[in-house]
């Protein structure tokens, strides 16, 4: 009578759903899978794009900044995100040697203090100066969708070319970034920005 009743007890039990078993995942683990670590060809192109911003830069301030930048470059940011905020926290006047622009999309005003703090940086004696408050030209351009400082810009990187720089400008958001490198090497820094998706001035 008892191995009839244990048997119905153990069919009873048996009969009972089981309870869904969750795997257990870390935070480190949840925080992963929501932010996935780029890609290695995208973390190698940063880098390379990092080694052209410090080229002007000796030593062991080359090695910091660019040690820096790299690091900018985390799991929840795309790399543009990442290079802009890197780029905007040092260009205040204390970075000047970093020879960086940081301007907002429509403050020409102070596209020359910039471009000659990157002048500067590299060593170059850029007689250029952009008359702001009568320069109207921006306006047209302002009609086919392009940014006020753009057009400033796009004069300054002429003068650069002469003294064989070129001044590489990036458009995030509602703000403009931007550095200069040797003009040997804009092709190859250019073709490093589309593969990180970072869109540059005068791209379509």
């Amino acid at each position: 009578m008892f191995s009839a009743i244990r048997r119905a007890w153990k069919n009873y039990i048996d009969s009972i759903p089981k309870p869904i078993e969750f795997e257990s995942v870390s935070d480190r683990e949840i925080a992963k899978e929501l932010n996935p670590p780029h890609s290695q060809e995208i973390v190698d192109a940063y880098s390379e794009l990092s080694n052209y911003i410090v080229a002007h830069l000796e030593g062991e301030i080359a090695v910091k900044t660019r040690a820096a930048i790299v690091r900018q470059l985390k799991p929840a940011l795309e790399p543009a995100e990442a290079l802009c905020d890197w780029i905007s926290a040092r260009s205040g006047p204390q970075a000047k040697n970093l020879g960086l622009l940081a301007v907002d999309w429509k403050a020409r005003e102070e596209i020359n203090w910039q471009i000659q703090r990157i002048a500067k940086a590299h060593a170059v004696d850029l007689a250029w100066q952009y008359e702001w408050q009568s320069d109207e030209s921006w306006q047209s351009e302002l009609r086919e969708n392009e940014f006020p400082v753009e057009v400033p810009l796009k004069y300054a990187g002429n003068y650069f070319g002469k003294c064989g720089l070129s001044l590489i400008v990036i458009v995030q958001d509602d703000a403009v970034f931007g550095f200069a490198v040797s003009s040997a090497k804009e092709d190859r820094v250019r073709e490093i920005c589309g593969k990180l998706s970072i869109r540059l001035s005068g791209d379509t």
